[in-house]
């Protein structure tokens, strides 16, 4: 990710812009559908396992932009361009009998606030060892998706070779090179849609904020702190299919490993709900019924060398104040305001399903 620098000094904000974390990468099993159905109560009933399994692997760089455009953190630091792809391989494998063919989907679950901002890609790679980056194991490549909402839920829809954000800024086919020369991973778009979620879900959801030490022309960057905020949100299902080749290209036979690049990217600041950039510190104390900040709900965790805690202000109704000192032997604690918010984690599922086929 873009490095931030400040006059002097580098900052690197290893947490700016690490909004959403893939953070359940892992393998798993699943089970073919056609074998039998779902009870009433989500259950399979008598479903016979299948040997497919698959795997998710974001190499550390799964994290998901909050703001695709130029961000300017102060006056004296320079703008850092925040439309940047995450990724992670995703890995299938039939490790079951000679003579099993098996089909697979894509579903992935997510906010529905962020789903409906993101754009989507894929590109099949030669194996599963990619590093960030590395185009030489890309094989072919899909167009950019988004979700278009219609009354049924919603499909999905080509986004165009270079998409603009609400803030002007371009998004760009990184891989269109690979594309024009016959290079095109088909998306099935008739079978591939999106859908919102009945059950609303609860989870995590962090807050990244920067914070500053003195005021004015010398206001000074200090560090990242990070709040923990247990959230109940909507949910949606996307589901890709990719198109099924004449030579069965993308069909699961006994031994295979088929590996892809999921990639994405948001091309709206997210800033409603769960992920206001909004800091407002009456988020972290509880108050009595006279208005009164009464305790702390949380001290936030520190990114950088700091340690932080609260203090409160001069009167009970006073906001009170965050201040921070060294991390190691550190006795000198001074107040810092917190402006910006750099980063938003909430949590997002990739599933497997597999299909039996000829």
């Amino acid at each position: 990710m873009d490095a931030l620098y400040k006059k002097g000094s580098k900052i690197l904000f290893i947490v700016a812009c690490v909004i959403f974390a893939l953070s359940l990468a892992f393998s798993g099993y699943s089970y073919a559908t056609y074998v039998s159905g779902v009870d009433s109560s989500g259950n399979s009933s008598g479903v016979a396992t299948i040997a497919c399994t698959y795997s998710v692997d974001n190499g550390g760089q799964g994290s998901f932009v909050n703001a695709p455009y130029i961000f300017k953190i102060t006056d004296t630091t320079q703008p850092v361009r925040l439309n940047h792809w995450a990724e992670s391989v995703i890995t299938v494998r039939n490790n079951g009998k000679a003579g099993l063919n098996y089909e697979y989907s894509f579903v992935f679950y997510m906010p529905t606030g962020f789903a409906q901002a993101a754009m989507f890609q894929f590109a099949e790679l030669t194996d599963g060892n990619y590093v960030y980056g590395d185009r030489n194991k890309i094989v072919k490549a899909s167009k950019m998706y988004r979700i278009a909402e219609t009354p049924d839920g919603g499909s999905v829809m080509t986004v165009e070779e270079t998409a603009e954000t609400s803030g002007g800024i371009a998004i760009e086919n990184e891989f269109q090179d690979i594309i024009d020369k016959g290079g095109l991973l088909g998306i099935d778009e008739v079978t591939s849609y999106a859908v919102e979620q009945e059950k609303q879900q609860t989870g995590t959801v962090r807050h990244t904020y920067a914070t500053y030490s003195g005021v004015g022309s010398q206001e000074t960057f200090v560090g990242s702190v990070t709040f923990a905020d247990e959230i109940t949100y909507g949910q949606t299902r996307v589901t890709f299919n990719i198109k099924r080749s004449a030579e069965n290209r993308y069909v699961l036979k006994n031994g295979d490993a088929h590996s892809f690049l999921f990639r994405l990217v948001l091309r709206d600041e997210l800033n409603d709900g769960e992920f206001s950039s909004v800091w407002n510190a009456d988020n972290y104390w509880e108050k009595d019924e006279h208005g009164n900040y009464t305790e702390a709900k949380q001290t936030p965790t520190a990114t950088e060398d700091f340690k932080y805690r609260w203090i409160k202000g001069d009167t009970p109704t006073a906001v009170p104040r965050l201040q921070y000192a060294n991390a190691v032997g550190g006795d000198n604690w001074e107040t810092v305001t917190v402006k910006d918010c750099i980063g938003i984690t909430s949590p997002c599922k990739i599933n497997m399903v597999f299909t039996q086929t000829a």
